[in-house]
């Protein structure tokens, strides 16, 4: 069975990982874990509220978990808003205008910087909470609002359409 790791910047990206990725990938032969990366502030607690202090404790965390198992492929959940002003290629990425460029050369600076071919970089475009408000038709349950085309769902239809796109959730192909 192949192994994946996944490093997460906090609790919901921790929690999906362990109720929603886990068994979905265990249906292709994947044992996935999850887990935040390690600060100060969570050490010794439970409940924490996660983020990532600077790129230094990322790639601590990285190689040390690419270092416990030649064969666990490691990976990420983290989102764009709010990256350590020291993660790799940070500042060339300010330049970019299109955000999925700008996420595509943060990933491949990341890859670059830890140099193994069992680590594949997620950088989220979107803060990940928000793409638990990408189906538009659940809101509409949720809220109960007795008007499906009210001017708040409308203003909500159009801002996922234009800035959420919920493909992103998926994780890229990896090498299983």
């Amino acid at each position: 069975m192949k192994r994946l790791g996944i490093i997460g910047e906090g609790f919901s990206e921790e929690t999906f990982a362990h109720m929603q990725l886990r068994p979905h990938l265990s249906t292709y032969g994947v044992m996935a874990f999850a887990r935040q990366i390690v600060t100060k502030r969570n050490a010794n607690q439970k409940d924490s509220k996660g983020g990532i202090p600077s790129y230094e404790r990322v790639r601590k965390d990285v190689l040390n978990l690419i270092g416990t198992d030649s064969e666990l492929i490691i990976t990420t959940m983290f989102d764009l808003y709010a990256l350590p002003k020291d993660f790799p290629g940070f500042e060339r990425a300010q330049k970019i205008e299109d955000p999925y460029s700008r996420v595509h050369l943060l990933e491949q600076s990341f890859s670059d910087d830890i140099c193994s071919n069992r680590f594949i970089p997620y950088v989220q475009l979107h803060e990940f909470e928000s793409l638990f408000f990408a189906d538009v038709k659940s809101i509409h349950q949720i809220l109960s609002l007795n008007n499906p085309k009210s001017a708040l769902l409308r203003d909500l239809e159009r801002t996922i359409s234009e800035h959420i796109n919920p493909k992103l959730i998926c994780l890229r192909t990896m090498p299983i």
